[in-house]
């Protein structure tokens, strides 16, 4: 459904999807996809072909679900949400690299019990 996504750079992968999630995710206050969620100079909107990949990936779901996006139900919408997400996790992991065993031994060192640091006398 989204392979042409599989064209685009990591970067604009990873832009259009959080926009395309961003507008799934506000749906019900969506009054145009095409006009979407946009906000001027902002620096975290997306350029003008991440926009169009995301409106492309929505437009997508609209035509699989036979539905406008607006009136996705909540678990359907979740459902998309995770797919995007899976694809730039996938994409990030094929061009970036990624050792999962290290990543999660370095944040259990991050994720001490509250109530062990608040018996130290620490406050972070």
């Amino acid at each position: 459904m989204f392979e042409f996504l599989e064209q685009a750079t990591v970067d604009e992968v990873v832009s259009s999807v959080y926009y395309a999630i961003r507008l799934i995710r506000h749906r019900t206050s969506l009054v145009d996809l095409d006009t979407g969620l946009r906000v001027e100079g902002l620096a975290s909107e997306p350029s003008f072909n991440e926009e169009v990949l995301a409106v492309r990936a929505l437009r997508s779901i609209e035509s699989a679900e036979d539905t406008s996006i607006q009136e996705l139900d909540d678990s359907t919408a979740e459902d998309y949400i995770s797919q995007l997400a899976g694809i730039v996790r996938a994409r990030a992991i094929a061009e970036f690299g990624c050792d999962e065993g290290r990543g999660r031994h370095l944040l259990a060192r991050f994720e001490t019990p509250i109530a062990y640091t608040a018996e130290k006398g620490r406050t972070s």
